[in-house]
């Protein structure tokens, strides 16, 4: 539905997580309307329920060697995941392998816990300690130990 919405429009198109700050991601339709009903000019494509909620896998790309356009040479990236979703670094590695880049695009996984936003600056979405809150009720049960 995404890719329909790209090419129908013919131009680039930003688009924002349909949750709001310290939500989690919604699954239907209804979920954005309910965090997004009382902001006006929103819009909603609805193309059904989805199968999971997981949130998107954000990637860092930087050209570490090589040049194109001046010598001609193939370019080499350093890809690093600096948010895990639903995309896994080995989707990522089987994609790059798929398509012959194996030589050179090197991937990594950014190692971090948590963050503290008062000293780091975060490069992406989702890196705060206290980032995807549910608006529920929760517990902890602690079973038995033997």
């Amino acid at each position: 539905m995404a890719l329909d919405l790209l090419r129908t429009a013919g131009v680039p198109i930003a688009a924002p997580s349909a949750n709001k700050f310290g939500h989690v991601s919604p699954t239907k339709a209804e979920h954005v309307y309910k965090d997004f009903h009382k902001d006006t000019d929103v819009l909603i494509i609805d193309g059904g329920e989805c199968s999971f909620g997981i949130e998107s896998t954000v990637l860092k790309i930087e050209v570490v060697q090589g040049d194109a356009g001046a010598t001609g040479e193939p370019p080499c990236f350093k890809l690093l995941i600096i948010r895990k979703g639903g995309v896994s670094l080995p989707n990522l590695q089987q994609v790059i392998a798929e398509l012959g880049l194996s030589e050179r695009a090197s991937i990594e996984q950014l190692r971090r816990d948590h963050s503290k936003p008062e000293t780091e600056n975060l490069e992406a979405p989702g890196q705060f300690l206290r980032h995807y809150s549910p608006d529920i009720s929760s517990y902890l049960y602690r079973g038995e130990t033997q």
